[in-house]
């Protein structure tokens, strides 16, 4: 069994700064990759592979001094942008070719700054929620005192067994001595 918890993080100003940078970081790679893909599509040319994008508007874009700045985060930060837009291309094709269930996806969309960065709780559009991807664990940086958790509520998910949990033997198939 797998349980899922919510966790809610409250970083302190610089994890803010630091949260904040890494967001607008990934919001302009996401930009990019968007603007290189529609111009391409825009010019007949054939759609625009993520390892080519990786490569211009990650790696190569770090070495130029108009883009140095994306060197200062997390280049997993960069890449889950480029794996994001990926997935919502893919949601988007999916979707008009009938294999997506559910509501017809629209192509994705250029990132604004607006809802963009942390909010204190109880405010904004998230309501005190970071615009952070679900899973994975605590952004790096933050202090484990930053990190509550209240397991005392009822797992919003639960699927298999806990890992380190080993099934009990069927009672026929014990071997008594």
């Amino acid at each position: 069994m797998q349980l899922r918890y919510n966790y809610r993080a409250y970083p302190d100003a610089s994890q803010r700064r630091a949260l904040a940078n890494a967001f607008g970081c990934a919001r302009v790679v996401w930009n990019d990759c968007l603007r290189d893909r529609k111009e391409a599509h825009a010019a007949g040319l054939p759609y625009v592979k993520s390892a080519e994008l990786s490569r211009l508007r990650i790696t190569q874009a770090k070495r130029t001094e108009e883009r140095a700045w994306l060197a200062d985060v997390s280049a997993v930060a960069l890449q889950q942008s480029l794996r994001d837009l990926d997935t919502a291309y893919k949601n988007f094709f999916d979707s008009l070719k009938g294999k997506r269930q559910g509501r017809k996806t629209g192509p994705p969309r250029y990132k604004s700054k607006k809802g963009q960065g942390i909010e204190e709780p109880g405010q904004g559009p998230h309501q005190g929620r970071t615009p952070a991807r679900q899973g994975g664990g605590p952004a790096p940086g933050l202090a484990p005192q930053g990190i509550h958790t209240d397991h005392s509520r009822q797992p919003s998910g639960v699927r298999g067994r806990p890992r380190g949990v080993r099934p009990r033997p069927h009672p026929a198939r014990q071997v008594r001595a």
